[in-house]
């Protein structure tokens, strides 16, 4: 447990409540605890070799949630464009596919 509270105030945003007010700190709370699950449900059916069985929300969120590349449309079809040289390529393709396959 004290793992996991760790992680929600490193990773998922609990260092800082955004207010004075108790309704708008417990809207943060559920907020940022959903998001915190959801990347845990990630790590664990999406996780690749090459991701510790141990990884922080923060770590995931710099490997495989903020994505850079180039989002197209053409002929109502998207495709995203990934940069080559991105280090976390190979990562983020093995967890996508892993993920997609468990649901």
């Amino acid at each position: 447990m004290e793992e996991v509270i760790r992680d929600l105030k490193e990773g998922a945003g609990l260092a800082h409540v955004p207010s004075g007010r108790f309704a708008a700190n417990a809207a943060w709370l559920a907020f940022s605890t959903t998001a915190h699950n959801l990347a845990r449900w990630v790590a664990q059916i999406g996780r690749p070799e090459q991701l510790p069985a141990r990884t922080t929300t923060g770590r995931l969120r710099r490997s495989l949630f903020s994505l850079p590349g180039l989002r197209t449309r053409s002929a109502r079809h998207e495709t995203q464009h990934l940069p080559q040289g991105w280090p976390w390529l190979e990562l983020f393709l093995t967890a996508l596919r892993q993920v997609r396959a468990a649901t």
